[in-house]
């Protein structure tokens, strides 16, 4: 017996709750597993903890708090839980659950395998095959909190070459786009990042460097792509830290602005990789799990998760449309 679930009474209970408002159900389901075993995975957080026996962590979504609701056991199984609201893990002398805030049913996979890797190979079938990048992304990559201007970051690499150190990617993380008020604009601000094709070629055909950039899913208010989802209503009114407002990433036309905008100031400079940051959104004082789940509830959406999914999916499907057919692109 690999693993089996609490009996039938026990196994898994559904009770009623209300969250942001809404009538829902709060879902608990039960596993009893082997003594001996040991269990992995379920994202990457700050508690220095590897084997979960024993332990509890809250699955949600933060700054520093990376969920990856998937377990995998050295009994040679995994288990997929398929719930995007926050959710508790728990291990005890009883067995090991999972309790979500809200949910419609009790729903997950069992994936069996040989070996830990089999069980990695069940759960990649499940979620779909990941490509390989080109073989630049697995070398050197260059990156700070941020580069204050062109001149600095072609300093730098200019540096690496002229030491002789192998470097494949630099990352240019944010406010090139200039101050708060701007922020995320979806341009370079010409004072200190003039020229960015130019210079992006630069680094492609002198430098022999590939270019990452970071980009957000919120916009400052003097921004033009601000003032087009604006006039959609496709702003969330909840503060952030840095005073942009997130955008509406469940509006489909919000989408298409966002990316009509982010292609004629970004992508067509030839960027070659993207830094999707803050993409579970960044509202003010969410940098805590509990803060991170107030201050999206208070936005108005009970589910986490999806926020992501969307933003990313209107990204990849418009980008790939201008993509070169040979591996390694963009």
């Amino acid at each position: 017996m690999l693993l089996k679930e609490k009996d039938r009474r026990k196994a898994r209970n559904f009770k009623r709750s209300e969250v942001g408002g809404e009538q829902c159900l709060e879902v608990t389901q039960r596993f009893i597993p082997t003594d001996e075993e040991a269990i992995y995975g379920l994202g990457q957080y700050q508690n220095g903890i590897m084997n979960y026996r024993g332990k509890s962590v809250l699955l949600l979504q933060a700054n520093m708090d990376i969920v990856n609701p998937f377990l995998i056991s050295t009994n040679g199984y995994g288990i997929l839980w398929d719930n995007y609201s926050s959710t508790k893990f728990e291990d005890t002398s009883e067995g090991y659950s999972f309790i979500s805030e809200v949910g419609d049913a009790s729903d997950y996979y069992f994936v069996y395998g040989k070996n830990m890797d089999e069980v990695v190979a069940g759960y990649r079938e499940l979620t779909g095959d990941v490509p390989m990048f080109g073989k630049w992304v697995y070398g050197f990559w260059q990156s700070k909190e941020r580069y204050k201007s062109f001149d600095e970051l072609k300093a730098v690499v200019k540096e690496y070459r002229r030491r002789g150190i192998p470097l494949d990617n630099i990352v240019q993380d944010w406010e090139y786009w200039g101050d708060k008020p701007h922020w995320n604009s979806l341009t370079f601000n010409p004072v200190h990042f003039d020229n960015p094709r130019q210079v992006i070629d630069e680094l492609h055909q002198q430098d022999n460097v590939h270019f990452m950039l970071s980009v957000w899913p919120g916009f400052g208010p003097e921004t033009s792509v601000y003032h087009s989802l604006d006039s959609i209503g496709a702003l969330f009114d909840e503060p952030t830290w840095a005073g942009y407002k997130v955008f509406d990433a469940y509006n489909p036309t919000a989408r298409t602005i966002f990316w009509q905008y982010l292609k004629k100031g970004l992508y067509d400079m030839g960027v070659d990789a993207w830094w999707m940051d803050a993409t579970e959104p960044s509202f003010r004082d969410g940098f805590t799990q509990l803060k991170q789940e107030e201050r999206t509830k208070s936005a108005g959406k009970t589910y986490f998760r999806q926020f992501p999914s969307l933003s990313e999916y209107l990204f990849f499907r418009n980008a790939e449309r201008f993509l070169p057919t040979s591996a390694g692109g963009k």
